[in-house]
């Protein structure tokens, strides 16, 4: 994983308080990467009603989300997020 230092960022953004998207991008692309950025579409409220009403409708769709909330494992605190994180690293 790269990194850039603080003085490294102020200098690329010039120790501005706001920064542009634009200006972000140019600090990536210091480190030599290519990057491209494209907003996400928002759904209308008609095609949220809709996706909602199809979702609650579908009885296999339901039974998922039934089974996925029942499997679900949470992390309780941050050291146990962090201890996981250290582990998945280390296996990869």
């Amino acid at each position: 994983m790269d990194y850039i230092s603080r003085e490294q960022f102020d200098k690329i953004v010039n120790n501005k308080s706001l920064i542009a998207l634009d200006e972000l991008v140019n600090a990536i692309e210091s480190l030599g990467y290519s990057v491209a950025i494209e907003k996400k579409p928002q759904l209308t409220e008609k095609q949220k009603k809709y996706m909602t009403k199809a979702i609650f409708n579908n009885k296999e769709i339901l039974e998922q989300l039934k089974e996925a909330s029942s499997n679900q494992d949470y992390i309780k605190d941050d050291k146990e997020a962090i201890k996981i994180i250290r582990e998945a690293r280390n296996d990869g």
